[in-house]
């Protein structure tokens, strides 16, 4: 877990404040998403079902401002970047299906699921943020002239 933790963290710097701060905030998510699945039996259904639904809720609000971004600034690899979220996005509804169905739930697939797509997500957007700051530069070049 402290691997796949300190690798998270140094990857999720993209260099925009704002996404710095969500990735970090995503981190913390799966952090806590994890210790649940590892200690379930002790947990609640509601306490498990409530940080899964606030996990949901913060992963959608944070693939709708990148792709906010994305368009504002005309990003190149913008479809490439939305499919990938659409794709993720898909199997952790699909898992979070399972867990309210009670039909073959893994709590472990879940927060898997999460640190496999932050671990690709945060190297993609490095890209990103270049692109997002050289946009600005552009934009700040031109307002001053």
């Amino acid at each position: 877990m402290e691997k796949k933790l300190f690798k998270l963290l140094k990857n999720s710097s993209v260099g925009i404040p704002d996404i710095d701060t969500q990735h970090r905030q995503l981190i913390n998510l799966g952090c806590n998403l994890s210790q649940m699945c590892r200690k379930r039996e002790r947990l609640s259904e509601i306490e498990f079902a409530m940080l899964v639904k606030q996990t949901l809720y913060f992963v959608n609000y944070h693939i709708k401002y990148e792709g906010k971004l994305m368009e504002e600034t005309a990003y190149p690899g913008m479809d490439a970047h939305k499919e990938f979220h659409n794709v993720f996005f898909l199997n952790f509804l699909k898992q979070i299906r399972a867990f309210e169905a009670r039909d073959s739930f893994v709590p472990e697939n879940l927060s898997g699921i999460l640190y496999e797509w932050m671990d690709s997500h945060f190297i993609m957007d490095v890209d990103l943020g270049r692109h997002i700051n050289k946009s600005r530069k552009k934009i700040f070049r031109f307002i001053r002239s």
